[in-house]
Formats: C-alpha cells, sequence, structure tokens
C-alpha cells in the first residue's frame, strides 16, 4: 500500500501524462486515469492536489513539450538498445522512425548529443546471459 506522498506522487505523475496527451484536453478529475485517486486521497486532499498541479502545468509546461519529452526519452531507450547490440546509427530501421516524430532538427540534436553521451560513458558487455531458448544478451554498463 502506498504512503500519502506516494500517492499524490502517483497522481501527479499521471496528471502529467494525461496532459502531455492529446493536446491536455482529457486532463480532467474525471478522467480514468485519475479519478481512482479520489478513493486513495479522499476528497479534500485530491481536490487540493489536483488544483495546485494543475495550476503548475498550465504555468510552466504545455502538453506539446512533455510530449516532446516522452518521444526524446523513447528515442534514447531505443538508441541504447542498439547501442548495446552493435546498430547504433541514423539508418537504422528502429531509429529511423524518430526523424518523423521528432522532426530533423531536434532529432539530429537529440541522437548527437545521446550517441556521444553513450560512447564516452558507456561500455557493452557481451554475452551476459542466455535463455532457455539459446538466445544471448548483452548488456550496457555506465563507467
Amino acid at each position: 500500500m502506498r504512503t500519502t506522498a506516494e500517492t499524490i506522487e502517483k497522481l501527479q505523475s499521471d496528471m502529467y501524462d494525461v496532459y502531455g496527451f492529446a493536446g491536455g484536453v482529457l486532463l480532467t478529475k474525471e478522467h480514468n486515469l485519475i479519478k481512482w485517486h479520489l478513493k486513495s486521497l479522499g476528497e479534500v486532499l485530491f481536490n487540493k492536489t489536483y488544483d495546485e498541479y494543475y495550476l503548475w502545468l498550465k504555468a510552466f509546461t504545455t502538453p506539446e513539450k512533455i510530449k516532446e519529452e516522452k518521444d526524446i526519452k523513447a528515442l534514447k531507450s531505443m538508441m541504447e538498445s542498439c547501442f548495446t547490440y552493435g546498430g547504433l546509427s541514423k539508418d537504422n530501421k528502429y531509429i529511423k522512425p524518430y526523424i518523423q516524430t521528432l522532426g530533423v532538427v531536434l532529432f539530429d540534436k537529440a541522437y548527437d548529443e545521446y550517441s556521444k553521451h553513450l560512447s564516452e560513458n558507456c561500455f557493452v558487455v557481451p554475452n551476459v546471459h542466455t535463455d532457455h531458448e539459446g538466445v544471448t544478451y548483452n548488456s550496457l554498463i555506465k563507467k
């Protein structure tokens, strides 16, 4: 069972996710991902937390910025996988879709920065595990 602080943090995280989806129009107290927190927090604390965080979201970010952050995070995760298995390049079929998602300029900036970060700060340990089907796995380790 979550503590009150953990429940508030989860409510804020869910609000952030919902606000970043579909231009923010779906963020209401009645949204399924949001309203279940009412039972855990009680009406007064739920309303206070929701109202304060909603004002913060509106003041300090936009749905578009949240989506962009999530898209960059997804690109970095895919880059880590490709780097781990020796296929990190802008031409990689798993990386290419992010060009369209992020746009060329933002993609190039995020890709170049994170590619440099991976090559300077990480190394790969090959064949750290073999599953029951004989497939071997590598591991990405931070230096």
